[in-house]
C-alpha cells in the first residue's frame, strides 16, 4: 500500500516538458524515479538535470512491494512439461507424441482414470520427461501411445526403452531416432519403467473417441499403485521465496559450453523452472522462481550461462514465462504465448 505525501513533488517547467515528450508508459517510470531520487536526497522540486539523471539511472527506479503468498509446488508431476494434470491419482497417462490438438482434445473430455495427457517432441529430453513423470507417481501403470509419430520418432523410442532399456551410454536400445539419449535416467528409473508400466500403443490413431474407449477398457483392469517410485535428485535453487515481486532463438545456434536450459511453467502453475543440461546431456541443475529478474539473477550468480548471447535469449524466455504467469497465457519455450487450451473454444473467432 503506498502513502501519499501531504506536499507534491514541485516540477520546473523543462523538467515538466521532458517527461511530457515520453510516452505514457516510460513517462511514469521516470516520473517514479525521479521521485525516488529526491526523496533520498530530501529535495522536494524536480529540475531537468534530476529528470536526465534518473533517465540515465534506471537502478534507482522503485520496485512496487507486491506480498506474495507462498508456492507450494504439488509433489507431482516431478517435472514441468507441455501437458494437462486431470486426476492425479488416476492410473494412466495418455502421451499424444506430436499431435497438440489431440492433446487439447483429450483433456477436454476429462476421462475418468487419465492423470495426465500431454504431447512430447524430441525423444531425448522429452523423453526424459515422460518417463520421469511416470516412475515419479505410483499410481500411474499404464502408457497410452497415440497421435502422429514426428521425424524424431518419440514413441517408437519410448516403447523400445520400456523394451530394451539403455547401452551403457544411455542410447535406448532399438530406437531409430535421431538422438534417442536418456543420460538423466539412471538404471533405478528406467527399472520402474519398465517393471511397472504397461505401454498402450495406438500410434498413429487420432480419433478421440477410439482413444478414449481404448482407455476406458485399460481402467477396467484397476492396477494397483506401484510400492516405488522415483524422483531426480537434482540441485534446486527456489530464488525469491518469501519476498516481494519485482521470441524465440534465432535461427544462427552457437552452443553453449556450459550447457543448455529448458524452461517451462512449474507443476504449480505458479512458478517458472529452469533446468540446466550439461553439453552431455545430463540433468544437473534446476532453478526455480516466479519473475524472470531473479531467475537471470540466479542464473549469473551460479555462472551457468557462458555465452552473452545465449544470456539474452534467455532473459527473452524468462520474460516471456512470467508473462505467462501474470497474464494467464500459455508458454511453451520457443513458442508465441496463447491462451490456455480451455479459452481456446471461447475465444473471439475460435
Amino acid at each position: 500500500m503506498y502513502v501519499h505525501d501531504p506536499e507534491p513533488l514541485a516540477w520546473d517547467d523543462d523538467a515538466r516538458h521532458a517527461l511530457e515528450r515520453e510516452s505514457i508508459y516510460l513517462r511514469e517510470r521516470l516520473r517514479a524515479r525521479v521521485e525516488q531520487l529526491l526523496s533520498q536526497e530530501g529535495r522536494r522540486r524536480a529540475t531537468l538535470a534530476d529528470v536526465d539523471r534518473a533517465r540515465s539511472n534506471p537502478a534507482v527506479m522503485p520496485r512496487r512491494q507486491v506480498p506474495r503468498e507462498p508456492v507450494h509446488e504439488p509433489a507431482w508431476p516431478a517435472t514441468f512439461g507441455v501437458y494437462r494434470v486431470l486426476d492425479r491419482e488416476g492410473p494412466i497417462a495418455i502421451c499424444t507424441l506430436a499431435s497438440e490438438a489431440l492433446m487439447d482434445a483429450l483433456a477436454a473430455a476429462s476421462p475418468p482414470g487419465v492423470a495426465i495427457v500431454g504431447r512430447v517432441f524430441t525423444e531425448n529430453f522429452g523423453v526424459e520427461k515422460v518417463v520421469t513423470n511416470l516412475v515419479a507417481s505410483p499410481w500411474l501403470r499404464a502408457l497410452v501411445l497415440c497421435g502422429t509419430e514426428s521425424r524424431h520418432k518419440v514413441g517408437e523410442t519410448l516403447l523400445a526403452l520400456w523394451q530394451q532399456g539403455v547401452e551403457a551410454d544411455g542410447r535406448v536400445r532399438g530406437s531409430s531416432g535421431p538422438t534417442p539419449m536418456v543420460r538423466s535416467l539412471p538404471p533405478e528409473a528406467v527399472r520402474l519403467y519398465q517393471e511397472k508400466t504397461e505401454i498402450v500403443d495406438l500410434r498413429g490413431e487420432e480419433r478421440s473417441a477410439a482413444i478414449l474407449e481404448r482407455v476406458a477398457q485399460v481402467l477396467q483392469e484397476h492396477p494397483k499403485p506401484w510400492p516405488e517410485s522415483w524422483q531426480p535428485q537434482v540441485q534446486t535453487w527456489r530464488v525469491g521465496e518469501g519476498g516481494t515481486g519485482t521470441g524465440g532463438m534465432s535461427s544462427r545456434f552457437t552452443p553453449d559450453p556450459r550447457g543448455i536450459f529448458l524452461i517451462g511453467i512449474g507443476p504449480s502453475g505458479r512458478t517458472i523452472h529452469a533446468e540446466h543440461y550439461t553439453r552431455e546431456g545430463v540433468l544437473d541443475h534446476r532453478v526455480v522462481g516466479e519473475t524472470a529478474v531473479e531467475m537471470c539473477q540466479a542464473l549469473a550468480q551460479q555462472e551457468l550461462v557462458g555465452h552473452m548471447a545465449h544470456a539474452i535469449y534467455l532473459g527473452r524466455e524468462l520474460q516471456k514465462a512470467e508473462l505467462a504467469l501474470r497474464l494467464g497465457l500459455r508458454y511453451e519455450q520457443d513458442r508465441e504465448l496463447e491462451l490456455p487450451f480451455d479459452k481456446l473454444r471461447t475465444a473471439p473467432g475460435a
